[in-house]
């Protein structure tokens, strides 16, 4: 098993001398305005709740992309309050599964109703051991500064992540 410790985390904290870099927004008629949105819509049906992963490998760069584009969501004082994990390790995955599935009964017998357990029931945790990696959304709750809206901004983030994922990316991803 590969050596896995939170070493290999990346916490950033805010320059208070970073340099400005403008901003100019793009600038699109009415027509390219509901051409692209209608694009986008028709992108973003195609994504749908799957109970299937494949076990394909992803190339690295891929991973790399997906992350760098969820890093470039929106935050409150562009504080960036999440850190994200790529596990690919099978032996860290189903340690990983072992967790979540203990929080689930913890979720199941003590927090939610009996009908979200029996609409859950069928459900189970395997595609952590079969998906060949598993992106990992830290929300950061340490550090120099106080961050504001910490879980809706890594939320934002890890739905920005969701949206770059094409239909051959299936991912199932957690924030903890």
């Amino acid at each position: 098993m590969k050596d896995w410790s939170f070493s290999t985390l990346f916490f950033f904290k805010m320059e208070e001398n970073l340099p400005h870099i403008p901003y100019t927004p793009a600038q699109y008629s009415a027509n390219e305005t509901l051409e692209r949105s209608e694009k986008f819509y028709s992108l973003m049906n195609l994504r749908r709740s799957v109970c299937f992963i494949s076990p394909k490998p992803v190339p690295k760069e891929v991973i790399d992309n997906v992350t760098r584009t969820a890093g470039n969501a929106i935050t409150i004082r562009a504080e960036f309050p999440w850190t994200f994990v790529v596990v690919s390790d099978a032996d860290v995955k189903h340690k990983i599964r072992g967790i979540i599935e203990e929080e689930e009964e913890i979720n199941y017998k003590q927090r939610m109703g009996d009908k979200w357990v029996h609409d859950l029931k069928k459900l189970s945790c395997e595609y952590l051991d079969v998906a060949p990696d598993l992106i990992l959304v830290f929300k950061q709750t340490c550090g120099l500064l106080r961050v504001h809206f910490l879980r809706h901004s890594a939320g934002c983030s890890a739905g920005q992540m969701q949206n770059t994922q094409s239909k051959h990316l299936f991912k199932k991803m957690w924030i903890l």
